[in-house]
């Protein structure tokens, strides 16, 4: 049976393991606090950015950029994001099981490399048999500066142009609160094949014109309108209203 000096050492040793951990819980909650702010306030300039390069890419007609051009996907590089740190949940883990997936989905590429961003890519796809990139970026989260997205867009920009690479692939997480992350995964090049799509689904939308039931021909329905009949002339209404309760009696 331990003493009473060995209880009261023990007692100090866990009220100071608690201090210290509610110093560090501190110290986390106010990093997190940063980054969401961070992550928050770059998505109006994200989206912005994006509606401006699909209004330009839709308008382009039939003007020619390097970036636009539409091949045949073979060669293919995907950019794996990744948290640098484990511990996460199911954080990282959806990342790759996502990124597996999309290689599944296209038989047809003849050649894939991988991009990882982050600590936790980096090591899970060294010890698969994908062919890595050349240059990786463990750690990058730490200290994430504009000139070191630049260097990752520039590379992908450049592998393109130079027709090492088809098309390139991000898969990553979208932020939407602490406990809730949405993997992603988009085509950053070629730039034209989805913005085009949505601008002519915008054009659609703006062009098509209503079905108007008219009713000036009591004896033939309209098509669309499943109401009408030979005795009742089509009203254009899909749902009847109820009498008042006053015209009931």
């Amino acid at each position: 049976m331990p003493s009473l000096i060995d209880i009261r050492r023990r007692l100090r040793s866990v009220k100071s393991t608690q201090q210290i951990t509610k110093a560090m819980k501190m110290v986390a909650a106010a990093k997190l606090r940063r980054a969401q702010d961070r992550v928050v306030g770059a998505r109006p300039y994200a989206k912005l950015l994006g509606e401006v390069m699909r209004s330009v890419a839709a308008h382009a007609g039939e003007v020619r950029h390097p970036l636009l051009g539409v091949r045949e996907e073979k060669r293919v590089i995907v950019m794996v994001v990744a948290g640098d740190r484990g511990l996460a949940g199911a954080f990282n883990t959806n990342v790759h099981r996502a990124t597996s997936q999309l290689f599944a989905a296209h038989p047809e590429w003849t050649e894939v490399r991988i991009l990882p961003v982050g600590k936790k890519a980096v090591e899970y796809w060294r010890r698969r048999k994908t062919p890595f990139n050349e240059k990786t970026y463990p750690g990058l989260f730490n200290n994430l500066t504009y000139a070191e997205a630049r260097e990752i867009a520039t590379f992908l920009a450049q592998e393109f142009l130079e027709e090492r690479i088809d098309a390139a692939y991000v898969v990553v997480n979208e932020f939407r609160s602490i406990l809730s992350q949405v993997v992603r995964t988009a085509r950053l090049l070629p730039l034209v094949t989805e913005a085009a799509a949505k601008g002519a689904r915008r054009r659609t939308r703006r062009t098509r014109r209503p079905t108007i039931c008219s009713s000036r021909t009591p004896r033939r329905s309209s098509p669309g309108c499943s109401r009408a009949t030979s005795s009742s002339p089509c009203t254009g209404l899909s749902r009847s209203r109820p009498r008042p309760r006053w015209a009931r009696a």
